[in-house]
């Protein structure tokens, strides 16, 4: 019985200027659904800290 190997699960790493990490051979993290506020936020009318880069 021939034993069939599996592909990794993601391609090559390598590491850019400043440290930072890419991974090839990798497919988009599913987007998490929304959940719902929580009763504090709502109470507060608190926003989200949004962070301009």
């Amino acid at each position: 019985m021939a034993s069939r190997r599996r592909p990794p699960a993601i391609g090559a790493v390598t590491m850019g200027p400043g440290g930072r990490v890419s991974l090839r051979g990798t497919r988009a993290p599913a987007l998490r659904p929304a959940r719902p506020r929580p009763w504090w936020a709502r109470v507060l009318r608190a926003h989200r800290l949004v962070v301009d880069s």
